[in-house]
């Protein structure tokens, strides 16, 4: 199967302004939780690479997206190594995320076009991702970061295009001082998907939820350009 282009994820992280990010050991439960996100507007979906059947359940994951959710876009997060990338690769995921920067890992993706984004905390390590060809990174931990402190790291690499991981508030109040920034878009896990939301009668919560974020957004947006 062809990878996607990345610049057609990117794009449709840009719409929409949040990347979800999801682990559980039951692939039912991880269908059930994408197909909340789908419904709510959701186009972008990191699963994170961890637990003893991780490549088992991508693989069914994956199979029940391009037949169930076709427009969404399923990539891979925690990738910590080459190897681990080329094997998820290997399994069709859309787009590898790590919360480092490997240069080995950004060559693999480069070689086989797929899109990659590096985690980087400091000023350095996003100069050596920029180096390795990344043209989008993720701000890991987000925790680590201030609006101010960000405002600072735009202006030194603006051709640089920017995702928040983690420490973002899925409210009103939570996100749009951060696209008031420029950064493209904010990946969200327990936050956005809470414990409470893991059992299907939940799950229409968590696709109103999802909905009511990406109008917030939009709105946003619309006065922005207004």
């Amino acid at each position: 199967m062809e990878a996607p282009e990345p610049k057609n994820i990117i794009k449709k992280i840009r719409q929409t302004g949040i990347i979800p990010m999801f682990h559980h050991e039951d692939p039912e439960i991880c269908k059930s939780v994408i197909k909340a996100c789908y419904d709510g507007g959701i186009r972008v979906f990191e699963l994170i690479s961890n637990g003893t059947r991780t490549m088992e359940n991508f693989v069914s994951i994956k199979k029940y997206i391009h037949h169930s959710l076709p427009e969404m876009y399923l990539g891979t997060g925690g990738i910590k190594d080459a190897a681990t990338a080329d094997t998820f690769i290997h399994f069709n995921t859309d787009f590898i995320s790590c919360p480092i920067q490997d240069k080995e890992t950004g060559d693999i993706c480069k070689k086989r076009k797929i899109l990659w984004i590096p985690g980087c905390t400091t000023p350095t390590e996003i100069a050596a991702a920029e180096k390795n060809g990344a043209n989008i990174v993720r701000l890991f931990p987000g925790e680590s970061q201030t609006t101010l402190s960000f405002r600072v790291i735009k202006t030194i690499f603006s051709d640089m295009q920017f995702i928040m991981a983690g420490g973002i508030e899925p409210s009103a109040a939570g996100i749009i001082p951060w696209l008031e920034t420029g950064i493209l878009g904010a990946s969200m896990g327990g936050r956005l998907i809470s414990p409470e939301m893991l059992t299907h009668k939940h799950h229409p919560f968590l696709k109103e939820r999802v909905k009511k974020l990406l109008k917030t957004i939009r709105q946003w947006r619309q006065q922005s350009i207004a």
